[in-house]
């Protein structure tokens, strides 16, 4: 019998599933195809790079991001792209 207070932890191929299915709930659920509302480019850049200036900012993009698929794909994306520079 397992624990119920012990840690469930994914491996590598379970988490990129997980991803996956989780960009593929995004798209489907909140598409926005015509980017109603979305903030600036440089805004996602910031909030990627852990750089957004105020609270009340990152609480309005993240609000956004819950209701906006391509933002979520920016954001993934220059995480990324931020994640791969800093590990240099």
């Amino acid at each position: 019998m397992t624990d119920k207070n012990e840690d469930f932890v994914l491996d590598q191929e379970e988490e990129k599933k997980l991803d996956e299915w989780f960009v593929n709930l995004m798209d489907v659920a909140f598409p926005n195809h015509e980017r109603i509302g979305c903030p600036d480019q440089q805004i996602l850049r910031d909030l990627a790079c852990n750089r957004i200036a105020s609270p009340e900012t990152l609480d309005a993009v993240l609000t956004h991001m819950t209701e906006c698929s391509p933002c979520c794909h920016d954001a993934r994306t220059y995480a990324d792209e931020y994640r791969k520079i800093t590990e240099k």
